[in-house]
């Protein structure tokens, strides 16, 4: 995988929560295979700088890939977060390598919908 290359700075609080709920959750998309879009379930969860969030996201299987010389699958990654004051949809990408179910990839992009007043 010549073409990994490691993180230059810490993920922001946010990033970090939901990187890790899909990293924790997304063995039951290809454990307990089905069509159609899955959802992860709901959870609360405290982030780093001590702000609770709630995350709500589901994948939904995209297409094989080469990865870095890999053989692939690529989810859709969709949802919803939100802390006390910020409302954010969800969007990403997760990669598995077919062969070992290695994550490749996890990537989630949130973008703030609402925010409190």
């Amino acid at each position: 995988m010549r073409d990994w290359r490691p993180t230059k700075r810490e993920p922001d609080p946010l990033s970090a929560v939901l990187n890790d709920y899909v990293r924790t959750r997304a063995a039951q998309v290809y454990l307990e295979p089905r069509d159609g879009a899955r959802s992860l379930g709901r959870q609360t969860v405290v982030a780093g700088n001590g702000r609770s969030v709630t995350v709500d996201l589901a994948v939904l299987p995209a297409e094989t890939v080469d990865f870095a010389g890999r053989k692939a699958l690529a989810y859709a990654v969709t949802g919803h977060a939100a802390d006390q004051e910020i409302g954010y949809e969800v969007e990403g990408r997760l990669v598995i390598d077919r062969e070992t179910l290695a994550y490749l990839l996890i990537e989630t992009i949130p973008r703030v919908v609402r925010t409190a007043r």
